[in-house]
């Protein structure tokens, strides 16, 4: 009886072995991409430069603040008017970029990181080069020493910042893809499918 239960085994196994090539390829496969599904995909070098960008962002308002303070009275109304605007937005741009950044980058969240992106390149990067490039706003070579530091933060995290975004887009698809799939064979080992 025992050896009748050892051959019939051994036959399934055959058929199955002989049905299903790739079974145990796909257990290997389906078990790495679960284990890479799973992976933390924050940036370092992304988040290095958010770190120090941080630090370096009140010494560039108080610089920027106190040339144009120095350089107030020398400049026409309508430009006045301008450089209080451009300041203004670019203050509260890089306050809101560096926390999309932040947490975009550590909590892995592709809405965020894309909105640092977009507004580092879109915004940021373009009132960055008017604040250092523009001969009638007078800039002092304080302040021009000082947007430099910044515009180099900026292009740095628009480079690091597209490739954080791109792998952790890819990430998050996986991980999508994955719990969509567990899902689709949960169902079908129950009988539901």
């Amino acid at each position: 009886m025992a050896t009748a239960a050892i051959k019939t085994r051994k036959a399934l196994t055959n058929l199955t072995e002989s049905v299903f090539q790739n079974a145990r390829e796909v257990e290997v496969s389906n078990t790495e991409k679960r284990r890479v599904a799973y992976q933390l995909t924050s940036n370092l070098p992304l988040q290095m430069l958010l770190y120090f960008n941080i630090i370096y962002a009140p010494f560039w308002v108080i610089t920027m603040g106190v040339c144009l303070d120095i350089k107030f009275d020398d400049l026409v109304v309508e430009w006045k008017v301008a450089i209080l605007a451009t300041y203004g937005i670019m203050l509260i741009l890089e306050t809101t970029r560096l926390y999309l950044g932040y947490a975009g980058n550590l909590e892995e969240r592709v809405p965020e990181l894309a909105g640092f992106w977009l507004l580092t390149t879109v915004l940021q990067l373009p009132f960055g080069l008017v604040s250092v490039a523009l001969p009638t706003l007078k800039v002092l070579p304080l302040e021009w020493t000082v947007a430099v530091g910044l515009l180099v933060f900026i292009f740095l995290e628009i480079i690091f910042g597209f490739i954080a975004l791109k792998n952790l887009s890819r990430q998050q698809v996986l991980r999508f893809h994955l719990e969509h799939m567990g899902d689709e064979l949960a169902q079908n080992i129950a009988g539901t499918g």
